[in-house]
């Protein structure tokens, strides 16, 4: 089924809005549906002569090469899913049995082994940080390197281990190192460099002819430059190779990429097989029905945002570049988008695409009528706090910080943080459902829970689990 025009029109006429009113240099935009390409368009410039664009600079094509940071994990959990099926290792194998050239501490000696699961879900207990003294000179430089110089392998940056803060199995952290780790696991099972086994299993058989794990002359022609911007005026920023390689250091082309959602879109056939495919799209964690679940290296949408329609996601974020990509199996529809910049114009552009190519577009939250406080709202305000694992709250506590006031105010029920969008607080509104525990704070939801006793002490935020002090 080709795309009708009037939604083409409509989908490029918010994607060029999005660019102006982001002041993104760059994006590239994709659409796929069951293995074809049905839309794909540039914006904007990846190279820009001067510190404001012009008309003069190249455009954005399908064949500019972006760096797509983080959605290089789904890349490295299929290739996981490969060796799975050929029978080299199991996902609840001790990640331990495959590791050479480091380990992984337990947090406490009687902790159950980490597996190779629990490194695809983000439950491994691993924090955002490396050991300190792998970040510096003359081992790794922050974990980063510059162009040209060859990458020391992982095994320096951690200096023969990592150590996590938590029990795996317990909760749920975002692990960059844990991807890392895995890379390390499909090198050591194969004998084969990361790079090498990822182009050998996913970019060969699939065509990718411009796309790699490293800065080769596969995805040097046209490569886009990252920026930064301070008002109307554009500054590149420091071009860096990243040292763990399978979280996060993909360069691919928007025509490589689309070959890839086409695999995705048809659930697989190819690099994987259906079956297979299907199990990374089951939810491995979640808090609350209310909440966003984790695949296998997937992010699962919350279904009630969604009409209950299943929305597998991935998003990346890099100095000067950013990208999303969305993929609805049910209706075999993938939407993707690159930008060279920080900015969340790919996540906005694919979020909003997708919610017009659904026949169920994106559920907003019913909001409960009236504004009189109900007299149950009091047993919820006071301060939520995040588990004093300070590696593994990282990312949360730099976002919103590791307190969260609920509190009443004018016969609303807020919240407040520390930093981020929530800083001067925000009202919380109560979901019409049966759950008179939910609740939607700017469209993000959160769900608080009562102990044995009946008493609230407890608040849910995303795959985050705070304490009432």
């Amino acid at each position: 089924m080709k795309l009708d025009s009037s939604i083409i029109d409509a989908i490029d006429r918010n994607n060029l809005s999005l660019m102006g009113r982001m002041k993104s240099p760059g994006m590239m935009f994709g659409i796929v549906r069951a293995g074809e390409v049905e839309f794909l368009r540039g914006y904007g410039h990846p190279r820009l002569a001067s510190r404001r664009p012009t008309d003069s600079d190249d455009p954005v094509t399908p064949d500019t090469v972006f760096r797509i940071a983080s959605i290089s994990k789904i890349f490295t959990a299929i290739i996981i899913m490969k060796l799975m099926e050929q029978g080299r290792l199991s996902l609840d194998d001790p990640a331990e049995k495959y590791l050479k050239s480091f380990r992984i501490r337990k947090f406490n000696e009687s902790d159950p082994p980490i597996t190779i699961r629990h490194l695809l879900t983000h439950t491994a207990g691993i924090g955002e940080l490396a050991p300190l003294l792998g970040y510096l000179p003359p081992f790794t430089t922050f974990g980063v390197s510059r162009v040209g110089r060859p990458l020391p392998p992982v095994s320096r940056l951690y200096r023969g281990e990592l150590r996590p803060d938590r029990s795996p199995g317990q909760a749920w952290s975002y692990a960059n190192h844990g991807f890392s780790t895995l890379g390390q696991i499909i090198a050591d099972i194969t004998g084969d460099s990361f790079p090498t086994v990822a182009r050998n299993l996913i970019f060969d058989p699939l065509g990718m002819e411009n796309s790699d794990f490293l800065r080769t002359d596969r995805v040097t022609t046209d490569l886009a430059v990252g920026y930064s911007r301070n008002d109307d005026r554009y500054r590149p920023v420091f071009d860096l190779d990243i040292i763990t390689l399978a979280d996060g250091s993909l360069f691919t082309t928007a025509n490589d990429f689309a070959k890839f959602m086409g695999e995705l879109t048809l659930g697989g056939g190819t690099i994987l097989s259906k079956t297979t495919f299907s199990q990374m799209l089951k939810p491995q964690f979640q808090l609350d029905s209310y909440l966003p679940a984790m695949g296998l290296g997937f992010f699962l949408e919350n279904r009630k945002q969604w009409n209950e329609q299943l929305v597998a996601t991935h998003s990346g974020l890099w100095l000067g570049f950013h990208s999303s990509m969305l993929l609805a199996p049910a209706h075999q529809i993938g939407t993707f988008a690159f930008v060279n910049d920080a900015t969340h114009t790919a996540h906005y552009a694919t979020q909003n695409s997708l919610n017009r190519l659904l026949p169920s577009p994106v559920g907003k939250a019913k909001i409960s009528a009236g504004k009189i406080c109900p007299q149950s709202w009091p047993s919820l305000v006071g301060t939520y706090r995040l588990p004093k694992a300070i590696n593994s709250n990282v990312r949360l506590t730099l976002s919103y910080g590791r307190r969260f006031s609920v509190y009443l105010e004018d016969d609303k029920l807020k919240i407040k943080t520390r930093r981020g969008p929530w800083k001067k607080g925000v009202t919380l509104q109560p979901i019409k459902a049966e759950n008179k525990l939910v609740f939607s704070a700017n469209g993000r939801y959160i769900v608080f829970k009562r102990n044995p006793q009946g008493e609230v002490d407890q608040m849910l935020f995303r795959f985050h689990s705070l304490y009432k002090q």
